[in-house]
């Protein structure tokens, strides 16, 4: 035997580096957090904005008259725009 003192290596197991790892986070929330308070944001515009501007670009390229409801629709393809350029008014 020796008379040398025995050097102990600690060895980190599973547990000490999981511990580790959690002492470290970031005090900054996950990036979902804020798209949480910017949801109601794009949904308004969503259904205000968008959703209006397409049934309107929808519609020009239709004939529609009101009365007879969404059944009423037809597609008219570019004619709605080549009546509006011959029309003299």
């Amino acid at each position: 035997m020796s008379t040398l003192p025995r050097v102990v290596t600690p060895v980190a197991t599973p547990l000490k580096i999981e511990r580790r790892v959690r002492r470290h986070h970031s005090p900054e929330p996950p990036a979902w957090v804020g798209y949480l308070f910017i949801a109601p944001n794009f949904l308004g515009f969503a259904l205000f904005t968008l959703v209006p501007l397409v049934f309107a670009l929808a519609l020009a390229f239709t004939r529609w008259d009101i009365v007879s409801g969404f059944g009423g629709i037809r597609w008219a393809g570019l004619q709605n725009f080549a009546d509006l350029r011959a029309d003299e008014r």
